[in-house]
């Protein structure tokens, strides 16, 4: 290579490098941190308010109030069924299915991500319901049977979990259906509202439960894809640093 294009050739820099898809951390690791870290903020300020804040317990009797007023056999049955998809058993099947077709595809990268999301994730929600040992609503009937803490919700952070890192992997499987991979992100953010919103119409939840619980399932989201994308990175990294080691080169000529 010539001087001129040496000159000519243009310099990136090294903030550029790191936070670019190829570079050393990602736009998707830096991204996943950020929104870990602003979700986690988000869910101690829910936990404080819940058990300390008088205008939280409002909005939770409230909340209550609206969806009793709204209750109607019809759209009884639709919440029952809606809720259905945030069951452990429905997510487990749900999630092998996936697992299989992803471990079919060869896409090792998203498998590892949706498996760690997926298995340490309902963790997570046991350790925190265990913590905090908030009862379930009692002032108005329960239209499903739930058992167990109220806080964080179980369905809602599941639905985030499950349906959240599934819209990540239909997005990066689908670049070439523009289309369609939008509408199948719009879809499982639809469900992960729709399931948070039947816990509260069936009275098995506050309002204060769902959004923690939707706040924590993305948290953890966050995390697995960071940690996910922080591995592969520095597996790549000690692999091309492997293949440029003048030792290695010498004993593979």
């Amino acid at each position: 290579m010539s001087d001129d294009a040496a000159v000519a050739a243009p310099r990136v820099g090294v903030l550029a490098r790191w936070v670019s898809p190829e570079g050393y951390l990602g736009i998707h690791l830096v991204v996943g941190f950020l929104v870990a870290l602003v979700t986690g903020l988000i869910f101690t300020f829910i936990q404080d308010e819940v058990f300390e804040s008088p205008v939280a317990l409002a909005v939770d009797v409230r909340a209550q109030e609206i969806a009793l007023a709204m209750q109607r056999p019809w759209l009884t049955a639709v919440m029952r069924a809606v809720t259905f998809f945030g069951n452990t058993s429905t997510l487990t099947a749900l999630t092998v299915a996936v697992a299989v077709v992803l471990l079919a595809s060869g896409s090792r990268r998203r498998l590892v991500m949706f498996l760690a999301t997926m298995i340490g994730g309902p963790l997570l929600n046991l350790l925190l319901k265990t913590h905090f040992h908030r009862a379930r609503p009692s002032a108005f009937p329960h239209l499903t049977h739930a058992g167990g803490y109220s806080f964080p919700s179980g369905h809602s952070m599941g639905s985030m979990l499950f349906f959240g890192s599934l819209a990540y992997v239909l997005y990066f499987s689908l670049e070439k259906h523009r289309r369609l991979r939008v509408a199948a992100v719009a879809a499982c953010l639809a469900l992960v509202v729709l399931v948070g919103g039947s816990r509260i119409y069936l009275g098995v939840h506050y309002l204060t439960d769902v959004l923690a619980g939707f706040t924590v399932g993305l948290f953890w989201i966050c995390v697995c894809l960071a940690a996910t994308e922080g591995w592969i990175r520095v597996r790549d990294w000690r692999r091309k640093r492997q293949s440029t080691n003048p030792t290695n080169l010498r004993e593979g000529s």
